[in-house]
């Protein structure tokens, strides 16, 4: 009859090789997180340029938009000032056609 001593041998032997399997999987678990930090923290440099490049383009918007209110005012104002020249050649060659 084997004594009780093969018997834990054989016991902590099991054990062993299962603590060695734990340790493997969590340094495989371990590596996946650390692939996944360094994928976030890319992601996270990736949406920074983005937000920063997002600002950029609504300002350059908003100046494109003074820049055309600008524009449509300056555009109103020759629009009257042309009429007012139209009129007052109307005028002129009214008076100089009267005369003749």
């Amino acid at each position: 009859m084997p004594d009780g001593n093969e018997n834990g041998k054989v016991t902590l032997g099991i054990l062993g090789d299962r603590v060695n399997r734990l340790i493997t999987q969590n340094e495989a678990l371990l590596g996946k997180f650390e692939r996944h930090l360094e994928q976030s923290s890319k992601r996270d440099e990736r949406l920074g340029v983005l937000e920063v490049q997002q600002r950029e383009v609504c300002e350059l918007a908003k100046e494109n938009r003074d820049d055309l209110e600008d524009m449509w005012k300056k555009s109103n104002i020759l629009d009257g000032v042309l009429g007012f020249f139209t009129v007052l050649g109307s005028t002129i060659a009214a008076v100089i056609g009267g005369k003749n």
